[in-house]
């Protein structure tokens, strides 16, 4: 899914044990922590998109958000703004 696909991107281990699925968390140090932009496709899920987008915040790094479809017509600045106020920087 576009959410594993992410954590991925992330570095988080993911492993699917029958129906269960497992996170290995990287404790908010990516590991190639560099300057370099962390793709961050989500499709055209709103969710994810929502979801990870505050997931990133606790990883240092330059991520770029984008999905497809309908998805960039999906209202995110009541989200945005909020993240601002806590110091994040985003441009659209």
């Amino acid at each position: 899914t576009r959410t594993t696909d992410c954590l991925r991107g992330l570095g988080a281990v993911i492993e699917t044990r029958g129906e269960k699925i497992f996170v290995r968390g990287i404790g908010g140090d990516r590991p190639s922590a560099s300057q370099d932009v962390v793709d961050m496709n989500v499709g055209e899920s709103g969710t994810t998109c929502r979801l990870m987008m505050g997931v990133v915040t606790a990883v240092p790094g330059i991520y770029r958000f984008h999905g497809e479809g309908r998805m960039h017509d999906r209202p995110v600045a009541d989200l945005t703004e909020a993240l601002i106020q806590q110091g994040v920087r985003v441009t659209f």
